[in-house]
């Protein structure tokens, strides 16, 4: 299982990946063959030996907060995608509590962490 995925604004995903159906896919749940014009720009976020990706499409319904961050990431960048991973650590189960996240970041090589409306900054000596 791939540990990294694309997470697009729904209504561009077209833009980045063959789409053969009109399907969704809201939750990382198919693969799709990347258009060859896009692989540079989600290389980190594909399967290196077919270019194929476990896709995210993030609709503003579902996910308002996810989706205004991609939209704000895209005015920044003129990409519509950004790269979604679990957030754990190896052998634990994915973060689901703001303790579970602490602990992580606590225990891990992260310097910040975005928690609801607070952004922590761990302090290297």
């Amino acid at each position: 299982m791939d540990a990294f995925a694309p997470s697009i604004l729904a209504e561009k995903s077209v833009n980045y990946i063959v789409k053969p159906k009109k399907m969704y896919s809201p939750y990382m749940m198919m693969t799709f063959d990347v258009l060859p014009g896009k692989v540079d720009k989600m290389q980190a976020a594909i399967h290196p030996y077919d270019c194929t990706a476990r896709v995210q499409e993030v609709f503003h319904d579902l996910n308002p907060d996810y989706y205004r961050l991609i939209e704000c990431y895209e005015s920044l960048t003129g990409e519509s995608i950004i790269l979604n991973t679990s957030f754990n650590l190896h052998g634990f189960p994915v973060v689901n509590k703001p303790e579970e996240a602490l602990y992580v970041f606590d225990n891990s090589g992260l310097t910040h962490l975005a928690l609801e409306n607070y952004l922590v900054q761990k302090i290297v000596k």
